[in-house]
């Protein structure tokens, strides 16, 4: 498995958001318009991949002053192996070099604890989103 990495050309953005629809549209039902929010353009995508083929990807993506990890997804088979972890990781070392004090997330309750484990903590949250923050001091 490749370490995590920027997507170099648009082909491979295309692919990313391809695996977001997949993992996060098709699997866990969000609307489509979740995923496909025209934010890619000013954001960092990354990936990993098993022999070329994206199996993660993850964005960063500055808004409102704040630095956001957003549209986390690892395709089913490729789960519990610490992928989401080192694409989470890796985000967040972008986001420190690009002078972030602090990287958020808006995480639905059943991802809190993988959050948790990347070492976000709870800011608020109801019933269908929880904000959580990593300060970097």
């Amino acid at each position: 498995m490749a370490p995590p990495r920027l997507a170099a050309s648009k082909l491979e953005r295309e692919l990313a958001q391809d695996l977001r629809r997949s993992v996060l549209c098709g699997e866990l039902n969000w609307g489509r318009e979740a995923v496909d929010d025209g934010w890619d353009q000013g954001a960092d995508v990354a990936l990993v991949s098993d022999r070329e083929k994206p199996v993660a990807t993850g964005r960063l993506l500055q808004r409102s002053q704040r630095w956001w990890l957003d549209l986390v997804a690892v395709l089913p088979r490729h789960r519990r192996q610490g992928l989401g972890r080192e694409l989470a990781a890796f985000l967040a070392g972008l986001a420190r070099e690009k002078g972030a004090d602090s990287l958020w997330v808006l995480a639905p309750p059943p991802s809190v604890p993988f959050f948790q484990a990347c070492g976000f903590v709870r800011d608020q949250g109801d019933s269908e989103l929880c904000l959580m923050v990593r300060n970097f001091n």
